[in-house]
């Protein structure tokens, strides 16, 4: 993998908020393994260019409904291809009590927050070091917003016409990844009472997680924040996983100054703790950025890896590692299995 190309796959996916990546695993031309390209709009972005005509083929034929990741067979080639998302957005509606506390939480979980509320108070970058924060009346802020399947909406306003106003707005758009509403049942059920009346359907209010979070009896704030982002993790994971554009082994990448591996699961068996997608970064050194799962696998991985870096080594490699039951059970865990892993040179 070049840095010309990641640099450009990284540019293109930010800008259209994702795309999907694909990699040759096996090939009956050897010179064709590793190959790799971007899609995310019209045309792909083919790491060499002579395979563009043959990356455009491939893109087109896969279908809405693939699931990813997977390992896809075409014209006598095996090519994993993911989804690369952009990293989930938390967007807190109100700033106040709760919605302090599920943004500590969030910003450890590795969300990008952002922070909506007219009260200069409550919305300044004093409050929210690290989150965005936009101190606007609710109707002004979400025009200005994302609605994707990346971005989970959290609903904490101050007052009843403040949750209506931005319930209205968001169940009208696309479908988010996530969209609850804090409240008691009573008014709750006047707010999607009021959303009946207006037109809205049951359909489209079944969309909302509301009262929010899960059932654990919370009472405090920072115990009602727990209640609600373990909801959001529950609704997040049970989606088919897609990797993350703001991955820091992408970012170890592009910064690295001299040789460094790209390593990456493109499938697994077995118990090994990480499934396909999991990457990590390996320099001459042995210095990692990310992981594919710890134990054995990796520390045979990064060998690997490092070998490739020390020797300058460009041929990809494709190799199945194993952790059989002896040494699944010396690094006390009840069962092995195996991880078919993908390394290549970066400079």
């Amino acid at each position: 993998m070049s840095q010309s190309f990641f640099r450009s796959m990284m540019e293109v996916s930010r800008q259209c908020r994702g795309g999907l990546f694909a990699l040759i695993t096996n090939s009956p031309d050897p010179q064709k393994i590793g190959e790799k390209a971007f899609f995310a709009s019209v045309h792909p972005i083919p790491q060499s260019p002579s395979l563009a005509a043959f990356w455009d083929d491939f893109f087109q034929q896969l279908t809405p409904d693939q699931q990813l990741p997977a390992t896809i067979s075409f014209q006598g080639h095996s090519i994993f291809v993911e989804h690369l998302a952009p990293k989930p957005q938390l967007i807190l509606l109100g700033g106040g009590h709760v919605s302090y506390f599920v943004y500590q939480l969030a910003v450890m979980l590795g969300f990008s927050v952002t922070v909506v509320d007219e009260r200069e108070e409550f919305c300044n970058p004093s409050r929210f070091p690290k989150a965005a924060t936009l101190c606007l009346p609710f109707d002004k802020a979400l025009p200005q917003l994302p609605c994707d399947n990346s971005t989970y909406y959290v609903i904490v306003t101050r007052g009843h016409q403040h949750d209506y106003t931005c319930l209205s707005y968001l169940l009208a758009q696309q479908p988010c990844a996530y969209l609850g509403m804090i409240g008691s049942r009573r008014k709750v059920a006047l707010v999607h009472q009021s959303l009946l009346e207006d037109g809205f359907t049951q359909q489209q209010i079944d969309r909302v997680f509301s009262p929010i979070g899960l059932p654990i009896h919370a009472q405090t704030p920072e115990e009602i924040s727990v209640s609600i982002m373990a909801q959001i993790i529950e609704v997040k994971n049970t989606r088919l996983p897609d990797s993350s554009l703001e991955d820091p082994v992408f970012d170890a990448i592009d910064k690295a100054e001299g040789p460094v591996a790209f390593c990456m699961i493109v499938r697994k068996s077995g118990s090994i703790p990480r499934g396909a997608g999991s990457k990590m970064a390996v320099d001459q050194n042995g210095m990692i950025c990310g992981t594919i799962g710890g134990g054995k696998i990796e520390y045979d991985v990064i060998q690997t890896a490092r070998n490739l870096c020390l020797n300058r080594d460009h041929t990809p490699v494709f190799q199945t590692f194993l952790m059989d039951n002896q040494s699944a059970k010396e690094d006390g865990m009840i069962c092995g299995g195996s991880a078919d892993v993908f390394i290549c040179l970066v400079d």
